[in-house]
């Protein structure tokens, strides 16, 4: 009868669908015996609309969430108001790859437990497959497999299912050609074909291979595949849209518009705003932004696509709740008079972004109790009740008990799934380094963290704080040159000579240092918010194991910034290139990987000259995050007996003990601050009120000219009558031509020990940008053969091995310009000449690099 058959509906139904009450109602019509035909128009029989859909799609490419996460990511969707969750990791084998496998006992029992949670918390499972990768649609075999795929899924539980057929190629075969005709309609029969046999679930989700605006061929309104999706496709069947592009910046309501009326029904939005699996470097922390208030009105829903790395994507979600519960929009210049419910009511979206780092900031902070107490720490006046456990971050490196437990408990959940073994993390979690202290004062500021969010805010955007470092190096680079010693008399000069007034010029010069000056500590500013979340996030790495290594990315590329600034500070540089455009301001239509760049990316190329390459020095992800605090300065006099300690990073080698340190220090570093002071530099351990080097780094501009200095000084203590000959110097190995001509600077880098590698690549780093300064042409370096993690180092930032007489050592060097950028077919007779002259000079130069040393 029609009731068993509403009954039958009812019980296939998920609880919360509002469906269900609607069949309620007719169900009691009909045992009321009341005729349906006479009620027609009533209210309350119109089929209810659909519920907004929005939750989270797991749809990157990368290491899959583990089941422990993705239990603890449907909890969070359920306190936040949202009612999805879409199984769809990429790298996860029977999805994709291995699509026509079926899960094992233990796999399928593990999918089986996280269906069962989510209906527990009211939350809708959708598993997704992706068979479009190598499919052959007119194969019977095929299609079975595809349905014995979803039926596995449907046997334990699921009742939402996704046939995913996107990032696949368009050409069928030639039996699928002649049957189908087309992609479309190929994938219009399958997909049919499954939501008819899983009895048309309630929620059946399909994703085109065109789907977005640009991938719409020739356009989205005439595209001929989209529009036979939307004529062929079930009406009951979602269909997934990312936009006008892959990771658009704005989502329009026109595009919504567009695409519903291609498709004959409203899309659902696959938004890829913090999808990160196009650049690892970079992760999206800021708020749900582009998207109006009145885009809910033209689409099914909105599902999040987000970071790959799962603990930061709570700032992502809490804003995109706040966005679902407001109304209407705001701007960030609304008035600040309006009542509390007309700003409750709107959507603003810098307001939502703090609010959302204030959230998160209870969630990073989490109650710690330390186990390890140095006796000497303790007050023995002060009472146990005063001695209260709190909730700010303590700065320890290793894990307590409390975290072990945390973290035990995390692996008895976690029995990962099929994967693909190229998603392994590259961040390593070794639990070493100097945060050893508890500190006062050193718990997480909300001010510290948005600071350090700002660098990772949105693809097409950077935050507040980042904008005012890039604006402000790069000021501080385009004019570098009223720091340097005798600026403003060569200005009153230049004023004299040309008639003008030079108390004016004088005047406007002396402003213009104060700005620098005050631009500089600003940015200061900015830098030691940042190193403070740094410092706490990075103390308690056991807790934000995703958040650390990228709060370490840019932290590190920020020790070097102050470097160099500081050099410049102090009046080292004179003459600049025309700087850069600021590229991160510009607003350019296209996908984030063509028209923006990561933070450390841009500050890189807001430090660097023009032409340029070295901004892939600062690219590099360090394997493990920095173990500690540090600072980088230039190397003084002074430093010389605590550096002594510095003797080199090969383990187990006591060749340079046999010196003391009066003749260590005579012959590795005093020749190298005489020949060039501003270009040695010091790291030194940051936590400690007591500065200790950690690694240093001497540099020689150019290496020839080093050489025939110190020939010059050694051959007048040969003529001298002195009785007592000075300690002679260390001079390194040369590469043999032409790489000689190319690689003209060298580094001598000395290290603590292996553990400091971080030290010793920033001091390169730091290096590299004033000899890119000063027109160097390439810089290289000498490595023992057992510095393993030094040569790693170096070959991962760019450097390359190069040639040389020495076989106890390895020479590696870094090109500073593009390559043949010095080698053009039509240089004048004057530079070849010149060049000749200076080959000739560098022939008669013996390489005298010393054995006993590198």
């Amino acid at each position: 009868s029609a009731l068993d058959v509403i009954r039958g509906v009812d019980s296939a139904l998920p609880p919360s669908d509002p469906a269900r009450h609607h069949l309620a109602m007719i169900s009691s019509l009909h045992i009321c015996n009341i005729d349906l035909a006479s009620m027609q128009g009533c209210l309350l029989l119109r089929p209810p609309p659909k519920p907004f859909i929005k939750g989270i799609i797991e749809g990157f490419y990368g290491a899959p969430w583990t089941q422990f996460q993705r239990r603890d990511l449907l909890r969070t969707l359920a306190q936040r108001g949202l009612n999805t969750y879409v199984y769809a990791p990429k790298d996860d084998l029977k999805h994709r790859k291995d699509w026509r496998d079926k899960y094992g006992t233990e796999e399928a029992a593990e999918l089986q437990s996280l269906i069962e949670y989510a209906k527990s918390l009211c939350i809708n499972f959708v598993y997704a497959l992706s068979p479009g990768v190598d499919i052959e649609y007119s194969k019977v075999k095929d299609i079975g497999a595809v349905k014995a795929k979803l039926g596995q899924l449907k046997s334990i539980g699921c009742e939402s299912f996704a046939l995913l057929f996107d990032d696949i190629e368009y050409k069928l075969s030639d039996a699928d050609e002649s049957q189908f005709g087309t992609p479309a309609n190929a994938q219009v029969a399958v997909v049919n074909d499954c939501y008819t046999h899983l009895n048309s679930p309630a929620h059946f989700y399909f994703c085109p291979t065109e789907y977005c605006s640009t991938r719409a061929k020739p356009t989205l309104l005439e595209s001929d595949y989209l529009r036979t999706i939307g004529d062929r496709l079930h009406p009951g069947i979602e269909i997934f849209w990312t936009g006008p592009l892959v990771v658009p910046a704005i989502i329009s309501d026109e595009n919504a518009r567009s695409i519903a009326m291609v498709l004959k029904r409203k899309a659902l939005i696959w938004d890829n705003l913090y999808a990160n699996d196009y650049d690892t470097k970079r992760i999206f922390l800021g708020p749900f932004k582009g998207r109006s208030q009145s885009l809910k009105k033209e689409c099914a829903g909105i599902l999040l696509n987000p970071n790959c790395q799962f603990e930061v994507n709570i700032p992502s979600i809490i804003s995109y709740s706040d966005w679902l519960t407001t109304d209407e929009d705001g701007s960030d210049t609304d008035d600040s008079s309006m009542t509390i419910d007309q700003q409750s009511n709107r959507f603003i979206p810098s307001t939502s972004f703090e609010r959302t780092m204030a959230k998160w900031l209870k969630d990073l902070v989490v109650p710690i109790i330390p186990l390890r107490i140095r006796l000497n720490e303790i007050d023995f006046n002060s009472s146990i009740s005063s001695q209260q456990t709190t909730y700010s971050l303590i700065t320890d490196f290793s894990p307590n008990e409390t975290s072990k437990m945390i973290l035990e408990e995390q692996r008895s959940l976690e029995e990962p799934m099929d994967r693909s073994p190229s998603c392994d993390s590259d961040i390593s979690m070794a639990d070493s380094g100097r945060f050893t202290g508890i500190y006062e004062g050193s718990s997480l500021t909300n001010v510290q963290l948005c600071a350090l969010a700002h660098c990772y805010y949105l693809p097409f955007e950077h935050g507040p704080t980042a904008h005012d470092i890039l604006n402000g190096v790069l000021w501080m680079y385009r004019h570098a040159s009223v720091m340097s010693a005798g600026y403003v008399e060569e200005v009153r000069k230049r004023s004299v000579s040309s008639g003008s007034n030079s108390s004016e010029k004088e005047e406007e010069a002396e402003k213009t240092r104060e700005n620098w000056i005050k631009q500089h500590g600003k940015v200061a500013d900015a830098i030691e918010l940042i190193a403070g979340a740094f410092r706490v996030i990075g103390a308690n790495r056991i807790h934000n194991p995703d958040l650390v290594q990228y709060a370490s990315d840019v932290y590190g590329v920020l020790i070097v910034v102050e470097a160099v600034m500081g050099w410049i500070k102090e009046g080292n540089l004179s003459e600049l290139t025309e700087p850069r455009e600021r590229r991160w301001s510009l607003d350019r239509f296209g996908e984030p990987w063509n028209v923006s760049a990561a933070f450390v990316d841009d500050v890189a190329y807001a430090m660097l000259p023009p032409i340029n390459p070295l901004t892939f020095i600062f690219g590099h992800r360090d394997r493990e995050p920095i173990n500690g605090m540090m600072t980088i300065r230039r190397t003084r006099r002074d430093d010389l007996q605590s550096m002594s300690g510095l003797r080199r990073t090969v383990p187990d080698d006591d060749i340079d003990s046999i010196f003391s340190t009066e003749i260590f220090i005579e012959k590795y570093y005093r020749p190298f601050l005489d020949w060039s002071e501003k270009h040695c530099f010091v790291a030194e351990d940051g936590m400690r009120m007591r500065k200790t080097p950690l690694a240093s780094i001497c540099g020689v501009p150019n290496i020839i000219d080093f050489y025939e200095h110190h020939n010059r000084i050694e051959a007048e203590k040969m003529n001298s009558d002195d009785e007592c000959p000075s300690v002679p110097s260390w001079l390194p190995p040369l590469p043999t031509a032409p790489a000689v001509h190319h690689f003209t600077s060298f580094c001598d880098i000395r290290a603590k020990d292996e553990g400091d590698i971080h030290a010793a690549k920033r001091l390169i780093q730091t290096l590299a940008v004033v000899l890119a300064y000063e027109g160097s042409i390439g810089l290289y370096t000498c490595c023992h053969p057992c510095e393993r993690e030094k040569v790693s180092m170096l070959l991962s930032i760019g450097f390359v091995e190069l040639n040389s007489t020495h076989t106890d050592q390895i020479l590696l060097g870094l090109k500073f310009v593009p390559p043949d950028a010095h080698f053009t077919d039509d240089e004048d007779e004057e530079d070849i000449e010149e060049e000749m002259e200076k080959e000739a000079k560098e022939e008669n130069v013996e390489d005298r690099g010393d054995q006993d040393d590198y």
